[in-house]
């Protein structure tokens, strides 16, 4: 077992060092060498409590794991997939003092996932687990509508339906560990013991909401549906990009209380899901509305930091920092189209709909957001220290436009939030809660994308005939 740990911690090392490449063979390896060893097969439930099953577990796991954050580039699923893992799944994580029994022991992934019965409860480690697996079936359907394939995602069956049913299949299993009861991370200040468990409830959460996020991103679902006709349901497009709003909105909320509690998180891959969230944020710092452009700043800028602050430790966050200065330039010299100016009324827009042409660059740089991968990986010379400057080549942000009332967004903080606006609405997005996650204002505004509106692209009772998105 030494050499599985060993392997385990040297992948997660260079991949958070720039090499993802070599960081995915590995867990390639100790995946194919545990499946040939028997690691994954079926248990003797009597042997349960052995120290080396429950070691051979952590090890299987965090290979899974791995497996699933690392993918990008080439590679668009895990090496093994999860219906092969058919040994339980790893408990030993952390608890709360009040909660430290009463889950479920000695259950097997399939199990969880296609459980029937609401009076069980499993572990945050479990339920991490099982979240990752979705994460998997989320990344294998954006990277195959990256290699052009369409879809209609509002109908049943479609590829973006089921992993929604999943997900919502999955807050049915997550109630032991929602807001309501377990509370705000800021109870750390007080009971220093529930650290450890805050810090793992952190990645459940922001990853659910991150795989929301993706699901729902106008970008995405503008890219399932480029080469199809322009009929696709407006009130469906409304709603799926309210909810992107929300979910990225409550990312960056937790990021937040994270600071609020004194918690430090060191994981890139949060870096990375943050940004994704960032990026539905900026579309909105762009729009009519001062009020929603006013908190898409705050909250756009409050990512970025973070990102920032994180590649003090991994560089290779510089890249996506990059990445979303690259966009935020972009969006500034882009002119918004102007024919829909309110909410979508059901009219056609009177001076009817213009071609639209998508610069590939924008394209570009967006799939790379979505890459984790390639978003965490440095040149050869950089690592050896050659030239790293270069890699921060962009030392300090493109500074968005700022309101008057907004001051310097350069300078702002977790402290500078007025904490009652802050913790209004504690109910988190599991509970259907969709207030207060703008840190005080509501949300209304319409689907937009690279600063057009949703009708530039999906123009209301188009015929064939009409003009509508094309690649530049």
């Amino acid at each position: 077992m030494a050499y599985f740990q060993s392997l385990c911690l040297q992948a997660q090392v260079d991949f958070a060092c720039g090499s993802p490449g070599r960081a995915q063979v590995q867990v390639a390896l100790g995946l194919r060498l545990a499946q040939g060893l028997g690691m994954l097969v079926a248990e003797d439930s009597d042997r349960a409590h052995d120290e080396e099953d429950i070691l051979r577990r952590e090890v299987v796991w965090t290979l899974f794991m791995m497996d699933r954050i690392f993918i990008g580039q080439n590679i668009s699923r895990p090496c093994i997939p999860a219906s092969s893992f058919d040994l339980f799944v790893f408990e030993r994580g952390p608890l709360l003092p009040e909660r430290s029994t009463g889950f479920n022991s000695f259950v097997t992934l399939r199990e969880i996932i296609h459980h029937h019965n609401n009076n069980r409860t499993f572990s945050l480690m479990a339920v991490n687990i099982h979240l990752l697996s979705i994460w998997e079936d989320m990344m294998r359907d954006v990277f195959e509508t990256r290699s052009g394939r369409t879809d209609t995602f509002w109908h049943d069956g479609s590829s973006w339906s089921k992993i929604q049913s999943r997900l919502w299949e999955y807050e049915m299993l997550v109630h032991p560990h929602r807001y309501t009861s377990v509370g705000f991370p800021t109870r750390v200040r007080q009971d220093p013991l529930t650290r450890s468990y805050f810090l793992t409830w952190l990645f459940f959460q922001v990853l659910y909401s991150t795989i929301q996020c993706c699901l729902n991103h106008p970008f995405v679902l503008l890219m399932k549906t480029r080469l199809l006709l322009p009929r696709v349901p407006a009130m469906f497009l409304q709603k799926s990009f309210e909810y992107a709003m929300t979910n990225s909105k409550w990312v960056i909320r937790l990021v937040v209380e994270l600071e609020e509690a004194g918690l430090s998180y060191h994981d890139p891959f949060l870096g990375y899901l943050l940004g994704i969230a960032a990026t539905i944020q900026l579309e909105q710092t762009v729009s009519k509305k001062r009020h929603v452009a006013s908190n898409a700043r705050r909250n756009f800028e409050k990512a970025r930091s973070f990102i920032r602050q994180l590649s003090r430790q991994w560089p290779n966050m510089l890249n996506l920092s990059n990445l979303l200065d690259q966009l935020t330039a972009r969006l500034r010299q882009r002119q918004t189209m102007d024919y829909v100016d309110g909410e979508y009324d059901g009219a056609v827009p009177p001076l009817g709909v213009r071609d639209v042409a998508l610069e590939q660059e924008d394209i570009d740089l967006m799939w790379k957001i979505f890459d984790y991968a390639s978003v965490s990986a440095i040149p050869t010379a950089l690592r050896a220290g050659e030239g790293r400057e270069s890699l921060g080549s962009t030392s300090s942000p493109t500074p968005l436009a700022q309101d008057a009332e907004l001051g310097d967004m350069q300078h702002w903080s977790a402290g500078s939030l007025d904490n009652s606006d802050m913790l209004r609405g504690t109910e988190d997005v599991y509970l259907g809660a969709s207030g207060d996650l703008d840190f005080g204002q509501p949300y209304s505004d319409e689907w937009s994308l690279f600063g057009k509106p949703w009708s530039a692209y999906f123009p209301p009772d188009a015929s064939p005939s009409t003009p509508t998105y094309r690649p530049h």
